[in-house]
Parts: C-alpha cells; sequence; structure tokens
C-alpha cells in the first residue's frame, strides 16, 4: 500500500481527516503560479510552491506531526525542531544551478525569514544531508518535475552598459525575489488556512470571498462626490475644486507612471485623487488603490471620509493597516484582509508600506505581490524620510516600471523627486517622467490664496512664552503650532484654562477625542472662543479650520502646511486669513527639523518677501534640503545590491530611533485592557488593543518614572504600564507630564 505524507494534522488523530503533503504542495503552488503571474514570473511561483515543503517527506518529519499535532506541528520552533525548508532550496540550485539561487532564498525562508546571502550558503553547506533524505521518499515525478525558467522579461531586458547599470539590475533581482517570497508565503498560508478552516465552519475562507468589482466601487463614489458638489454653495474654493476633480477624471485616461497632484490645503485633494485612481484602475485594468498616508493623525480621518463617499460597500472593500487601529473596534474582514491587503482598497501608513516592502519576515512580506497592478497615491508626499530618499525613489521607480503600478504624488508642497542633475557632476536619481494632472496649478494656488503670511523682521531674536501668550489671548479663535511637546505644554498653561492642547505627551485615543472636541466647538457659531496650541502634528492633512494660526519658525513646507489651517474653507473672502511666523525660545528637534529651519533662514534673509504659498517655492527648497542631508544614511541600496535581505530589514526604519520608548498611560479603558493582560497573558491582539493608549518616553523620563516605582512590575517583561497609584501623571488636558515629586497618589492608597 502507497504510503500517505502529511503537511499538516489535527489533534484528532485519525490521519484520514489530516492535510495531505501532496494536495498542499499542488494546490499552493496552484496559488503562487496565480500571484506571480502579475509580474510575469508564473513558473517561478509554481516551483517554489511545490519544492517548499519537501522536507517534510521524512520520517524524522512525520513523527513529529504525530507527537504534537495541531496548527503549530510544522513550524519551525527552537525546541525539538524538524528543519524542513533547506531539502527544497537544495534541490533548485541542484536543478538550476546559480539560477535556483532566487528559489533557494524563498524556499528556505519560507519559515525563518529571507537571509542574508552569506548566511542562507552557510546554512545549506551544514544541512546538506536534508535533501538526500528528502529524496530517499520516492517524491511523486510531477513534484518534482524540473521545468526550463526563464527570469522574467523585465530582468532579462536590461541592458548593462556599466557598472551602474549592473547595481540597478542586482536591486531588480533582489526586489523580484521578495515579490515570489510574497507570492510563496502567502500561498502557504492561505492553502493551510483552508485545511483547517473546513475544521472550523470556513469562518476565515468565507470572510476573505467578500468583495465588489472596482466598476461597481466606481458608481458608489461617483454619486457622492457628484451629489455633494451639487450642494455646494457657488464659492471660488467650491468652482476650484470641481475643477482639480474633473482634471483628475480626465489624467486618469493617460498611460500608466508618475503622476502628480499638486494643489492647495483644502482644495479636495483626498476625493479627487480617489477619482483619479478609479478611473485609472478601470482604464488598466489594475485590481487595487492602496492610500499611503505618512500620519496616523489623519489616517482615520481620510479613511473616514472614504466610508462616506463609498457607503455600505466600504464595509467589505476597504481596510485599514496601521499601528494605532483598536482591535477592539476592527471587524474580521479587516483583520483578515490587513494580512496580505487583499481588499479593492487598502488605507495604510508610510511606515507599513515601506518597511513591508524591505522586510524579510513572512508576517511583514505576504502582502506583497498583492502591491502590482495598483494605483498608489501618496499623501503629503513631503514627508518621506529623507534619510533614505533613494531607496523609497528606487522601490517606486521598480514598481511603475516592472510591476503594472502607477504613483500618484499629492501635497500643497510639492518636493522635488524629478531625476536632474544635482550641479555637481552627479545625477540625483529621481523619476524620469512626472505628470502633473492639474494643469497650471500656479493659477489654482493663485485663486485659491485665503492667507497672508508674517514673516517676524528677526529671526535671530527670538520671543518669549509669555509675550507670545499675551498677543495670542487677543484672539478668540486661533492655532499655534510649536516643535517640541514641551513647547506646547509650557504655552497651554500661560493661557486661560479652556485652551486645548495636542501633542504627542498625550496617547493617540486622547489626541483624537481631543481634535472631535475642537471640530465641534469650531462648527458651533455659538462658541466664541477656541484657543488650540500643538505641535506638529496637526499639520499635513489634519482638517482644522482657524482665521488665525501663529507657526514657529520652520521649513517652508511647514510654514505652507500651518497656513493650510488657516481660512481653509475661505468663509473669509474676499478677506485674508492670517498666519504670524515667530521665533520660540527653543529650536526644532535636532535632524530634518533642524535643516529646514536654516534652509528657510537661507532663503527668507536672501528674499525677505517669500511667499511659502506659491508651488514654484517648494522645487528650490527642498532641492536645498536634499543636498545638506545622506540620501541613504544606512546603506540601504549597497545591502540590497549584495542580497543582505536580513540586514536591510534591521536597517531600514522610517521613524528615525530616537531612543524613545512606549509606555501605556491611564487614559479611557486602558486599564480594563491591562488586566485582560494580567489574567490571560500576552497575544497579539491583547498587545494591539493596549496601541491607542501608549505614549512614547525618553530614556531620562522611563527611569523618573521606575525610581518612582510608578510602572506596573506583574506585567513588567511585556510592557511599561503606568499603575493606578501614578493615574494622576496623565493630566486631562496635557496628557502625560512628568515633573515634580513623582510619589504615589495616597488616596489610591487607603483601602
Amino acid at each position: 500500500m502507497k504510503k500517505k505524507y502529511y503537511a499538516h494534522s489535527l489533534k484528532d488523530k485519525t490521519e484520514e481527516k489530516w492535510h495531505l503533503l501532496e494536495d498542499h504542495l499542488v494546490k499552493t503552488a496552484k496559488k503562487a503560479r496565480s500571484f506571480t503571474g502579475n509580474f510575469d514570473s508564473g513558473e517561478w511561483g509554481d516551483m517554489v510552491g511545490k519544492l517548499h515543503d519537501q522536507g517534510k517527506y521524512p520520517e524524522s518529519f512525520q513523527k513529529k506531526l504525530h507527537a504534537k499535532s495541531g496548527q503549530d506541528a510544522h513550524v519551525e520552533g527552537k525546541a525539538k525542531r524538524v528543519i524542513h525548508s533547506t531539502a527544497g532550496a537544495l534541490y533548485a540550485l541542484q536543478e538550476y544551478g546559480p539560477k535556483g539561487l532566487p528559489l533557494a532564498f524563498v524556499i528556505a525562508g519560507h519559515h525563518a525569514g529571507l537571509a542574508d546571502k552569506e548566511d542562507l550558503k552557510s546554512r545549506l553547506d551544514a544541512q546538506g544531508d536534508l535533501l538526500e533524505k528528502a529524496l530517499a521518499c520516492k517524491i511523486p515525478g510531477k513534484i518534482l518535475s524540473a521545468k526550463t525558467l526563464e527570469a522574467p522579461a523585465f530582468l532579462n531586458n536590461q541592458r548593462i552598459k556599466n557598472n551602474k547599470d549592473k547595481k540597478r539590475r542586482k536591486r531588480s533581482m533582489e526586489f523580484w525575489i521578495r515579490m515570489l517570497y510574497s507570492a510563496l508565503v502567502d500561498a502557504d498560508f492561505l492553502d493551510t488556512e483552508e485545511f483547517y478552516d473546513k475544521h472550523d465552519k470556513g469562518l476565515k475562507t468565507n470572510v476573505r470571498s467578500a468583495g465588489n468589482n472596482l466598476s461597481e466601487l466606481k458608481t458608489e463614489f461617483d454619486r457622492y462626490v457628484d451629489d455633494l458638489s451639487a450642494g455646494s454653495d457657488d464659492t471660488p474654493v467650491n468652482r476650484t475644486r470641481a475643477e482639480i476633480l474633473k482634471a483628475c477624471r480626465e489624467e486618469a485616461l493617460s498611460l500608466q507612471g508618475v503622476f502628480s497632484l499638486t494643489a492647495p490645503t483644502g482644495s479636495g485633494k483626498t476625493l479627487s485623487a480617489m477619482a483619479f485612481a478609479l478611473e485609472h484602475t478601470l482604464k488598466h485594468k489594475l485590481e487595487r488603490i492602496i492610500i499611503v498616508i505618512p500620519f496616523t493623525s489623519v489616517i482615520e480621518q481620510n479613511a473616514g471620509e472614504y466610508r462616506k463617499a463609498f457607503g455600505e460597500l466600504g464595509r467589505d472593500n476597504l481596510i485599514e493597516h496601521h499601528a494605532s487601529l483598536d482591535p477592539v473596534k476592527e471587524d474580521h474582514r479587516n483583520r483578515l484582509a490587513c494580512e496580505n491587503w487583499d481588499a479593492r482598497i487598502i488605507v495604510t501608513t508610510s511606515v507599513q508600506f515601506f518597511e513591508s516592502l524591505l522586510a524579510n519576515r513572512s508576517s511583514r512580506c505576504r502582502k506583497l505581490h498583492n502591491i502590482p497592478k495598483s494605483v498608489i497615491i501618496f499623501d503629503e508626499v513631503q514627508s518621506l524620510p529623507i534619510g533614505h530618499l533613494i531607496p523609497i525613489l528606487d522601490l517606486l521607480k521598480e514598481l511603475v516600471n516592472n510591476y503594472k503600478v502607477s504613483v500618484v504624488l499629492s501635497t500643497a508642497t510639492q518636493p522635488a523627486l524629478a531625476q536632474r542633475s544635482t550641479g555637481i557632476g552627479t545625477q540625483f536619481p529621481g523619476f524620469e517622467d512626472i505628470t502633473e494632472i492639474v494643469p497650471n496649478p500656479e493659477k489654482i494656488f493663485d485663486v485659491l490664496k485665503r492667507t497672508k503670511i508674517v514673516w517676524p523682521e528677526k529671526t535671530d531674536e527670538p520671543c518669549s512664552w509669555e509675550a507670545l501668550a499675551k498677543e495670542v489671548r487677543q484672539h478668540k479663535r486661533v492655532l499655534v503650532i510649536v516643535h517640541r511637546r514641551d513647547d506646547a505644554r509650557i504655552l497651554t498653561r500661560l493661557l486661560p484654562e479652556n485652551t486645548f492642547h495636542l501633542s504627542r505627551l498625550m496617547c493617540a485615543a486622547h489626541r483624537l477625542a481631543v481634535l472631535e472636541e475642537i471640530r465641534n466647538a469650531l462648527d458651533d457659531k455659538s462658541i466664541e472662543t477656541v484657543r488650540v496650541v500643538s505641535t506638529q502634528l496637526v499639520e499635513a492633512g489634519v482638517d482644522l479650520d482657524f482665521p488665525v494660526v501663529y507657526r514657529a519658525f520652520g521649513g517652508m513646507d511647514a510654514v505652507a502646511q500651518a497656513a493650510g489651517r488657516c481660512n481653509r474653507e475661505g468663509n473669509l473672502l474676499p478677506e485674508k486669513g492670517k498666519v504670524h511666523i515667530f521665533v520660540p525660545p527653543t529650536r526644532p528637534p535636532r535632524g530634518t527639523p533642524s535643516t529646514a529651519y536654516s534652509v528657510s533662514e537661507t532663503m527668507l534673509k536672501a528674499k525677505p518677501d517669500i511667499d511659502p504659498l506659491l508651488p514654484d517655492i517648494f522645487d528650490s527648497y527642498f532641492r536645498r534640503l536634499y543636498m545638506t542631508k545622506e540620501l541613504d544614511a544606512k546603506g540601504i541600496q549597497r545591502d540590497r545590491e549584495a542580497l543582505k535581505f536580513k540586514t536591510v530589514a534591521k536597517n531600514f526604519e522610517m521613524i528615525e530611533d530616537d531612543g524613545s520608548e512606549a509606555v501605556v498611560a491611564p487614559f479611557g479603558d486602558a486599564e480594563n485592557r491591562l488586566d485582560d493582560l494580567r489574567k490571560k497573558g500576552a497575544s497579539r491582539g491583547r498587545l494591539r488593543s493596549l496601541q491607542p493608549f501608549v505614549v512614547n518616553l525618553y530614556h531620562n523620563e522611563i527611569r523618573l518614572l521606575e525610581d518612582a516605582g510608578a510602572f506596573d512590575p506583574t506585567i513588567k517583561d511585556t510592557v511599561r504600564a503606568i499603575l493606578p497609584t501614578h493615574a494622576y501623571l496623565y493630566d486631562k488636558v496635557l496628557g502625560l507630564v512628568i515633573e515634580g515629586h513623582l510619589s504615589a497618589d495616597p488616596a489610591t492608597l487607603i483601602v
């Protein structure tokens, strides 16, 4: 009787119900072939699918399934592990030689993660006997049948003229391996999930199959936008918004490529960019739309606007994927779709998007194969981290050139991302072609000029917080934006008690609640006084509208973004809102904010009446800014060319490590969620449920709280959380305030 081999087992010891290995390999190969077909690599997907679990044939693995049944039995853990991912990698190299290296990377890493090339070589050399053991099991011929494999045309067609071209091809190969890896791990996860799902009422499989086509989504969206336009007053702002929307719909019929949407803050870019994306996806038979937003303070606002536009269809077709998403509020479909971005519309953060592109672990990478054949909208694109700008641009060019992706760069302060000479004998490696969606954006900016910038007379004479507070008190509705969270606290305390405060010393749940309170107060005309002091978190997309804004001197882009919170709806026309730029007692934080301050200071001295609300200013500003910074500070491109996947993942961080650490603040129902953690132990869901209540503190602040005994010792190995005895440290206005004597609140010690 033919021996049966299994890929996965159940706690039920009845083997007839177990997952046959041959079935798993064939079905995984079919899925992987489908996924890789989107980038002309179907044969490669088929092969990695068939070979990935070849190491499960030997008796050592089959015994493990019997000894430890269930979903975790096949995982390559540290304790009593049976390595099953090496045999297929060795077979790929045996059959295909150097051409099999991409297969070897992908197969060997489908549990452990993509390795650095030298580490992979050492591992395969050390585990060479595992292939022999697998082949001794008489693996079916249809699993081992070697096929002629040719790299996709976009790799074969790259002409190598010089060393620069050679490096570019190496990076293309590196990225292609990532895409193969993504296709395999997702196919593997999905087939495994389907097997276990049959014994669990099909809950996951049924939910994954939900969704509508993009044509239906476009119909619903167009109805919403057209109704919105029809119900709007005939004002210059609304007429201009209509022009931008029309331009987006028309330009969407163009060929795929890189587009810029340059329009002032408050001109309707959020909906207009989506209109472009929907039209463009249908024109070119694309599969999804991905919106990438730099700040979590904006992402829920924009996602909410999209949900309104898509109505009921938004529930099954739009997912949010970001760190601050509260799992208590998200639904089952969103959780599943976030695993692999199998949805029509994804709203995510810059951190999630780019760190996934250069990750090496299966959980982060399984979504990547769903990025090809999409429109990607980068909202507030000027916020891309300068220290990683070269690898970021290279990744985007790779997606556009080889993976049927179109990119939209959307902002009021368009950065200088076009390819050009630097003037010092080198080329800035930007986009070769960028198509501006809005014809004559300068005219749009002129029509929508709703504010006047008032510069300080001197940039070397700071004003005191007391003097600034005195001036701010003269205004009933006013927003003040400062550099640092300490600045925000100091100034708030100098203003009347009803002043709103926003900074990252408040947890995300607190900030969102205060933002909503501010919006409601601004909408309520019976509320005469609305004063807000904030750090930069209200800039770049947060929908607030004040007649007067004060902004600490900084980069030209920051000044323009602050102006976007002033007279946003043009209600003061023909008058203009006032944006007062002041020089604070403190300098901006080190790094890009400090450099941007210096660049702006130089430009202002050269032209005292410079207008940062005109789009042509920013090409010059960003060119200067990029000239002062290292654009690949961690050598990411060099390590990509050397196929150092693990090293790249470790070194590529979108948010520069500033030495801060997360602390769970005593706000809202954080204590209830912490109690759940204490009783049931750590899990991904329970830890994520705490994310909305996290505040990041610096090491010196952490030490002060530790010395005061403010952290819960029972969960210190899992999270840092402030005890109820020190809950008074979290101020209802200012957030977490660490100053003075930090002893426990005596009232909490009385039983």
